[in-house]
């Protein structure tokens, strides 16, 4: 990973900041309630809060469920001192997360991936987490490396809690409470 100035005494890490770009792909997570999010948001942006705020780090969070959208993040830490990681999507559901992993990892930009994130609260099953397919993705994740982030309801976290998620459970954690007319409630 590439963290900036090695010499400094103290490193401030905003460790969560998220960057889009509407022609790149659609947020559809941004409600008319949040109309002024409804802007491309780069890291030029965050720069010179984060010069202000003497942020020397920060971590990249996906915004959408699009693995493109991971590759397009780790590509761009790779190219900007300020970003130290990013925290990207694969589908845990899926029978191929272990390539999706892998496909990220060996990216000539793959070494800056430091965690994968699946917004459980957007899922309306409260066992989501506890589906045979996503344990299947949970444990095959948990043995490639990345940390998991998955921000889920109560209930949500109440059924994860149940034992199913043995070795991947350190992701656990209560979402943020959605705003009315949310679908991603994650800002």
């Amino acid at each position: 990973m590439g963290l900036p100035d090695p010499d400094a005494v103290t490193m401030r890490v905003d460790a969560h900041h998220h960057v889009w770009d509407l022609t790149a792909r659609d947020q559809p997570w941004i409600t008319a309630a949040m109309a002024p999010l409804r802007r491309r948001f780069g890291i030029d942006d965050l720069a010179p809060a984060a010069k202000a705020a003497r942020i020397t780090a920060t971590v990249v969070v996906q915004t959408v469920p699009d693995i493109a959208e991971t590759l397009e993040l780790l590509d761009r830490a790779a190219a900007t001192p300020l970003i130290a990681g990013v925290v990207g999507w694969v589908d845990l559901a899926s029978a191929e997360v272990v390539d999706q992993l892998d496909l990220l990892q060996a990216a000539p930009s793959g070494s800056w991936l430091v965690g994968i994130r699946s917004i459980v609260q957007a899922e309306p099953d409260p066992a989501w987490l506890l589906r045979p397919a996503v344990l299947g993705g949970l444990r095959a994740g948990a043995s490639c490396g990345p940390a998991f982030d998955l921000p889920g309801r109560g209930d949500q976290l109440e059924a994860g809690g149940g034992g199913g998620l043995a070795g991947a459970q350190r992701g656990l954690r209560p979402g943020p409470p959605p705003t009315p007319g949310q679908t991603h409630p994650d800002t």
